[in-house]
C-alpha cells in the first residue's frame, strides 16, 4: 500500500501514523517517510522469530514492481 501511496504523494518524505492492536492494546507508531514502515515492519518480523531479512526484502521488492505497474496500468486520470 504505502508504495502506491509514495507514488500518489510524489515522494517518500510523508508523516503517517499506523495504529496496531494485535497484543491487545493499543500501539500507535509515528513515520516520518513511507519507506519507514516497511523497514519498521521487516525488523519486527525478523524480531519476533518468523521471518528470516532476504524473503522480506525480495517481498518489499515485488511490493514494489506491483505498485508501479499498478501505478502505470490501472489507476487512469478519470475525465
Amino acid at each position: 500500500m504505502f508504495h502506491t501511496a509514495q507514488d500518489f504523494f510524489g515522494t517518500d518524505k510523508v508523516s503517517v501514523s499506523v495504529t496496531s492492536s494485535g497484543t491487545g492494546s493499543s500501539v500507535t507508531r509515528n513515520y516520518t517517510r513511507f519507506s519507514a514502515v516497511w523497514r519498521d515492519t521487516i525488523e519486527a518480523r525478523i524480531w519476533l522469530g518468523i521471518h528470516f531479512r532476504t524473503p522480506d526484502v525480495a517481498g518489499v521488492w515485488i511490493g514494489k514492481k506491483v505498485a508501479f505497474w499498478l501505478d502505470k496500468h490501472f489507476f487512469q486520470a478519470v475525465n
